[in-house]
């Protein structure tokens, strides 16, 4: 048999990439199977079952194969897609950027319980976009904002401005493609990060899926990954109104860590806000 010249059924062809996937040890086979037959067909789930017993046309059945293959070599869904879902819209992510994380959606989620509606324009910085998830959804989710979005990567910085086109923000948003914090002016209400926090020593023992495929810019976080947490703490000192907040998301074990930081700086902890497995992701800082 040649592969992509048997003709089999969509239902036949899911079923066998779901075996591929399950006998390979990737969990959640049977999702990952669906989800990228949908991405190969342009299909949504109702198209897949109204139509499974066709015979799937050569083109998109070899489509199918080659994401299917991507997956077994450890490339992540939303990569293979090009897209992925965040806080309930869809980005497009390019080679520089990351894969969005679910535990990023507490820094949103933070952020929200703090908004005043009645307070007028909220001035907002954040360090290091990426795909612009995290400007773009305060944008999308508050009112009266106007949001500096930085990051080092030119291509992180057209995928953000594509995305914020996508979600009818790019108005509310200056994305600025620049190397750290030096020359952009506060002050502002807000300073929000996900910024790179892995060790540099982690990184060579993170998943495939991550070490392999996710930029490492855009995780290495310097010899004890606090480098980016000093840089942007000691940067709101002269930069962050008077009564203005920070949000930074954390790694698994750095809140002791990043709240010494925030100390020396002038700022305490207001709150730590943890991810659905509870573990805390987003710290509240304000200050002294």
């Amino acid at each position: 048999m040649v592969r992509g010249l048997t003709i089999i059924s969509y239902n036949e062809a899911l079923k066998t990439a779901n075996n591929r996937l399950a006998e390979a040890g990737i969990a959640d086979a049977h999702i990952d199977a669906r989800i990228l037959i949908l991405g190969a067909c342009r299909f949504t789930n109702a198209n897949l079952v109204s139509r499974g017993r066709e015979p799937m046309p050569t083109g998109k059945r070899q489509l199918y194969d080659g994401y299917i293959n991507r997956r077994l070599e450890g490339e992540p869904v939303q990569r293979i897609l090009g897209q992925c879902e965040f806080y309930s819209r869809e980005f497009l992510i390019s080679g520089e950027t990351l894969v969005p994380r679910q535990d990023t959606e507490t820094l949103i989620d933070a952020a929200i319980n703090q908004y005043e509606k009645d307070s007028g324009m909220l001035r907002i910085l954040e360090f290091g976009t990426g795909s612009g998830i995290i400007a773009i959804s305060l944008a999308a989710e508050l009112e009266s904002v106007q949001i500096t979005a930085t990051d080092i990567s030119l291509d992180a910085i057209s995928t953000a401005r594509q995305n914020a086109q996508r979600h009818g923000v790019a108005k509310e948003i200056s994305f600025v493609c620049k190397d750290g914090l030096n020359g952009i002016v506060g002050p502002f209400n807000w300073i929000v990060s996900n910024p790179p926090y892995i060790p540099s020593s982690e990184i060579p023992n993170l998943s495939i899926e991550v070490g392999k495929h996710d930029p490492h810019g855009a995780l290495d976080g310097g010899e004890d990954g606090l480098d980016f947490y000093r840089q942007i703490l000691k940067f709101a000192g002269n930069n962050l109104a008077q009564d203005g907040i920070i949000f930074l998301e954390i790694g698994f074990d750095q809140e002791d860590a990043v709240t010494d930081i925030a100390k020396n700086c002038g700022f305490i902890v207001d709150s730590a806000v943890k991810d659905l497995p509870g573990i805390v992701r987003t710290l509240v800082i304000k200050r002294k």
